[in-house]
């Protein structure tokens, strides 16, 4: 059973929600939005139902309030599942919010990253374009402030899967640049510039998992894979193109760094490549387990490699990171590469809480040395 948690002032009064899952009955699905007080179990009751929900979410629907409500969530579940009221609704509230200078504009324009479609591309390049020499777009909040320009990017470099600039916006020298890239991006190329996933999947409880997972429900990404196979690799790959590219890889539990690392295991030598430079950073936590998950000889040589530091952050952005910081990195990595690498094959020669000596680490270099060219791995974690 697939649920929730969540959390009011104690313990004790944790509420556990159960969330739809594909095939639940639809009827069910309608009663239990019309009592619901949480905008997740809205977002996921609109993926599972699709289209037979719009005449309950319409009866829900309160224009005007952030995504995060249960009355925003049904409006943006609306315009996703191409509600025409829902979807104009949306971009009136942008555009007045946008006129007037009032802050509601930031959780507008996450309404309109959320539903991406080809309109609100529009709707957001138009406002860059128009604003980008306008400096009082910004709001100055004393001490910080926030530039609504910044989050229209954001937004952009999410829904598109192949934008003209995959850097995070920021007031950098080189901010005037990525304008540009943007503006001329705009006027070179035509629609459509976004196109729905979930649209091309034929099977029900596949469509069900792809749009829960084209929603950002990154579990679901794992569930469409299992369900479906190797015959669902070209969404997944186009999953891989979706949300926030300021890095290469994206994090564990979310749609694109899922996409990514199921791609690596099925074969794909530059998501694989990708996956092992997080060894040299600080996420390399979440390097090690996908690369447990990837399994097979590549994952393990390279985490067994990781094992001599001799790339770890040794790159020039991390030259002035506190080397005492560094140290206790450098420790807590070589901790969990040795309790890894004994999980992964059927004959480890050390135990998993065996210290990253240099003779320990010798003993698992000669080890693979003599199992070549086949050491028997085990299956590796779902």
């Amino acid at each position: 059973m697939l649920a929730f948690a969540l959390g009011r002032e104690t313990c004790a009064q944790t509420q556990f929600i159960r969330l739809p899952v594909c095939g639940d009955n639809p009827s069910v699905i309608k009663q239990q939005l019309k009592s619901t007080n949480f905008p997740q179990f809205v977002t996921r009751a609109a993926a599972v139902g699709g289209e037979t929900l719009v005449p309950t979410l319409r009866e829900l629907s309160k224009p005007g309030e952030p995504f995060f409500t249960v009355g925003g969530a049904v409006q943006v579940s609306l315009a996703r599942l191409g509600d025409a009221q829902s979807l104009e609704e949306i971009k009136q509230e942008f555009q007045s919010n946008a006129k007037t200078h009032k802050p509601e504009i930031f959780e507008t324009i996450a309404k309109l990253g959320a539903v991406r479609n080809e309109t609100f591309v529009m709707t957001l390049i138009s406002y860059l374009i128009q604003n980008r020499d306008n400096p009082k777009r910004k709001f100055d909040y004393g001490d910080t402030g926030d530039d609504p320009l910044a989050r229209v990017i954001e937004q952009l470099t999410s829904m598109l899967e192949d934008p003209p600039f995959k850097g995070a916006y920021s007031p950098s020298p080189n901010y005037e640049l990525q304008l540009n890239e943007w503006q001329s991006w705009w006027q070179s190329t035509k629609p459509p510039h976004v196109t729905s996933m979930y649209m091309d999947v034929s099977d029900t409880k596949a469509r069900c998992l792809a749009r829960l997972a084209e929603w950002g429900d990154a579990d679901s990404v794992f569930e469409l894979y299992q369900y479906s196979g190797k015959s669902i690799l070209p969404v997944l790959e186009r999953f891989a193109r979706l949300g926030d590219k300021t890095w290469e890889t994206s994090p564990t539990k979310t749609v694109r760094g899922n996409a990514q690392t199921i791609l690596a295991k099925e074969g794909d030598r530059t998501q694989l490549e990708k996956i092992i430079r997080e060894l040299d950073d600080l996420s390399y936590a979440d390097g090690i387990s996908k690369l447990q998950f990837i399994g097979g000889y590549q994952s393990f040589e390279a985490l067994l490699s990781a094992l001599s530091l001799r790339t770890f952050m040794r790159s020039e952005r991390w030259r002035h990171y506190d080397r005492a910081y560094m140290k206790d990195d450098e420790r807590k990595l070589q901790t969990s590469l040795m309790a890894v690498l004994s999980s992964m094959v059927k004959n480890p020669p050390l135990p998993a809480n065996a210290e990253s000596t240099p003779e320990n680490i010798r003993t698992w270099n000669e080890w693979l040395e003599k199992n070549k060219p086949a050491p028997q791995f085990l299956k590796s974690p779902n």
